[in-house]
């Protein structure tokens, strides 16, 4: 996996996801576990230098992406072709 080189946060990701599905997310608010760092950002830029390559997806659109893919294939790769 590659990152964009922008963050997204939790919450930003959980209302994407809804809106892209049309389905609510039951959450469960806790506490951050021990070790978990407070951001974390993904980058690309050796990627870039080396294979000339850039993110070209945000995230909105990289969960219609995994929506599609899931609806499509329910049972995951076992019902792939």
């Amino acid at each position: 996996n590659l990152g964009t080189g922008q963050g997204a946060t939790v919450g930003e990701v959980i209302r994407t996801a809804e809106r892209v599905t049309g389905r609510r997310v039951r959450l469960k608010t806790a506490p951050r576990r021990l070790g978990d760092p407070p951001r974390l950002v993904a980058s690309f830029a050796r990627a870039r230098r080396d294979l000339d390559w850039q993110a070209w997806r945000n995230l909105e659109e990289i969960v219609i992406s995994a929506w599609k893919w899931h609806t499509e294939h329910p049972r995951g790769y076992e019902g792939a072709p």
